[in-house]
């Protein structure tokens, strides 16, 4: 639609000169016309005044100056035709461009539309990711790697810590629409925050670290203590799909979380090698993750 667009925007010129060409024509019809009229005029007035052995030169100045003056008017007549026929080419090839141009930028626009609308369908397809945050008590929503919500969250004990835990549903349950969930947890022992440390490995053993199961129980204390509101349970229950995770932490999200990432939570007992000297441009609670004002704020590590 744009190239055809661009070959009727093309296709003006051309017209346009034409049209150029046919105003001048008519120009110079109209001042050959205005001469021929001032010859003639000036011929009869001659023959008034010439005596009657010289009127008949005079008279054959005046048909000579009238048949010139009959040639001017053809050549206007015929410059003036030509005018118009050039003014509604020119004028048809503009509309066409116009129309062209007008019916391009509409299938852009659907095409735009159509793009919109396919993501936001294939984001509203793709599993959500709840953050629950001990240090910010809120509950932070990201589905598509776009934020879609925050709300306040009710923690027991809030001056305590919670653990960090990452929830992950797995799939339906046999002719049920509950969602199997599995748990990760970053410390062997939530309550005393004790990290998981690997033992020393010998030459040959392999690469790979021991899988250490979660402390269930501690997740599900953790889960316990936690006080959701019944319209952001609401609005959860309905978009959590196979794939969706569920974060815990007494960490706020870290600064890295951003445009295209998922949720993002530094652990501040851990190592944080490069992240930790990285220098970053903070980001304040109004503002959103591509740096403009959001409808929701956010507080950051």
């Amino acid at each position: 639609m744009r190239q055809l667009a661009l070959r009727r925007a093309a296709e003006v010129a051309p017209a346009v000169k034409m049209l150029r060409v046919a105003e001048a024509n008519a120009a110079k019809a109209d001042e050959l016309l205005r001469d021929a009229e001032r010859t003639l005029e000036t011929a009869r007035t001659k023959a008034a005044d010439q005596s009657s052995s010289e009127t008949a030169g005079a008279e054959g100045a005046v048909r000579v100056a009238d048949l010139a003056k009959e040639k001017a008017s053809a050549k206007v007549a015929e410059a003036q035709a030509q005018l118009e026929t050039a003014k509604a080419q020119a004028q048809a090839r503009m509309d066409a461009a116009a129309r062209a141009d007008e019916e391009a930028k509409a299938a852009e626009g659907a095409r735009d539309a159509a793009g919109v609308a396919a993501e936001e369908a294939a984001r509203k397809t793709s599993p959500v990711s709840v953050f629950i945050s001990r240090k910010t008590q809120r509950l932070y929503v990201r589905q598509g790697y776009v934020p879609v919500f925050e709300g306040p969250v009710a923690i027991r004990d809030a001056d305590k810590p919670i653990g960090t835990f990452v929830f992950t549903a797995l799939g339906y349950r046999d002719a049920s629409t509950d969602v199997r969930w599995s748990v990760v947890s970053m410390y062997k022992y939530s309550e005393a925050m004790e990290p998981i440390v690997q033992g020393a490995r010998k030459r040959g053993e392999g690469n790979g670290f021991e899988a250490i199961a979660a402390d269930v129980t501690a997740a599900k204390a953790a889960l316990d203590r936690i006080a959701i509101g019944p319209d952001d349970r609401e609005r959860i229950s309905e978009v959590v799909l196979p794939g969706s995770s569920l974060i815990i932490s007494d960490e706020g999200a870290s600064i890295e979380t951003g445009k295209d990432t998922d949720f993002v939570i530094i652990m501040s007992g851990e190592p944080q090698g490069g992240l930790k000297t990285r220098r970053r441009e903070p980001r304040y609670r109004d503002d959103d993750f591509f740096g403009g004002k959001s409808p929701f704020g956010f507080f950051w590590n």
